[in-house]
Order: structure tokens, then sequence, then C-alpha cells
């Protein structure tokens, strides 16, 4: 029987060190997981980086790509990815994902749910609930016409 004694990879999380606990457990069940913020870590363990993990707003450039030599992914955790400098991925070989048509249907949910709300006048019933002033009450309120 062989003992197990491989190590985990390390990742860099290139983002708000927010993530909810069980995802942030689960990562480091299988990684060992260090954030940018965290300039000492990043500094010690820059040749054993295999993977950043951005979010949205967080600038992967040419010049974050030459910090960690051994990078092999990106794993974008948004949609979009201008905020990835490709070409530079590209040049050092580095696989770039991200998640497409995941918010889909959470953009369509969201759209509708605005447009009800407008329609409806949703917000302004909210407010005037809010005062709690029997005043405001009007059987022609909030009929959907502005």
């Amino acid at each position: 029987k062989m003992a197990a004694t491989r190590k985990k990879p390390i990742i860099c999380l290139y983002m708000k060190p927010d993530i909810p606990s069980e995802q942030m457990q689960l990562l480091e069940e299988h990684f060992i997981v260090i954030t940018e913020q965290d300039k000492n870590l990043c500094s010690k363990y820059k040749n054993d980086v295999i993977a950043i993990v951005p979010f949205a707003g967080s600038l992967v450039s040419d010049e974050i790509l030459e910090k960690y030599p051994n990078l092999r992914i990106i794993s974008n955790n948004s949609v979009g990815y201008d905020h990835i400098d490709l070409h530079a991925a590209a040049k050092r070989g580095i696989r770039v994902g991200n998640t497409p048509l995941v918010l889909n249907e959470a953009t369509a949910e969201i759209a509708i749910s605005l447009i009800l709300s407008t329609a409806r006048r949703i917000v302004e019933g909210d407010r005037i609930c809010r005062l709690n002033d029997t005043n405001q009450f009007s059987l022609n309120r909030l009929l959907g016409r502005f």
C-alpha cells in the first residue's frame, strides 16, 4: 500500500475574498488557496501557482501573468473576459476559461421583474405603504398609469 503524499496544487484568487464558505471549503479540499491580497504568499509561491481565479473587474494583465511562470490556467469566474489579456495568455500557453450563458435566465428574470415592477408601480406602492399614511390611500392611485 502506497502512502499518498501528493502535494495539492496552488491556486491564487484574484478577487475579493468573500467567497461563500461552502465554495471555499470545496476549493481548499483540492487546492492550496492563496489570494492576491496576501502579497507575501503570492511572492513566496509564485513559481508554484498553477491557476488564478479572477472575477470581473480583476485585471489580469501581461504584468500579472509574468509573476507566475508556471501558470497553466485562468479560470474566470464570470461571463465576460475583457479584463483578461488573452493575447498575453495565449503567448504563454495559458488556457482561459469562463462561464458563458450562466446568467442568461437570471438576467431575463430580472428584466421581466423590472418591467412588471414599473408597469404596476411596485416601488411607489411600497414607499406609500412604508409611510403608513392613510391619507395616501386612493382607489385610483396605483392602477399602473403614470
